[in-house]
């Protein structure tokens, strides 16, 4: 058995939100499921730490290295 898989880089960065949850619904992706997803997507934050100093950002895009990337 073989696989090859082929990613270009940036491919989810500029997928809406809605496109995703959409396509989740019409493939029969339970209501919870879909509100769930949405919820991961929309409310994640990046904090760093250096030096004293910190910063929370918000995560834009859906970022490919993520788990449901390539499920949706």
């Amino acid at each position: 058995m073989f696989g090859a898989f082929l990613g270009t880089e940036g491919e989810f960065d500029n997928i809406s939100f809605n496109a995703i949850i959409t396509a989740a619904r019409e493939r029969g992706l339970e209501e919870t499921c879909c509100r769930w997803v949405r919820y991961m997507l929309e409310s994640r934050l990046i904090h760093t730490f250096l030096t004293g100093s910190s910063l929370t950002a918000k995560v834009r895009g859906c970022q490919q290295g993520g788990v449901l990337s390539p499920c949706m």
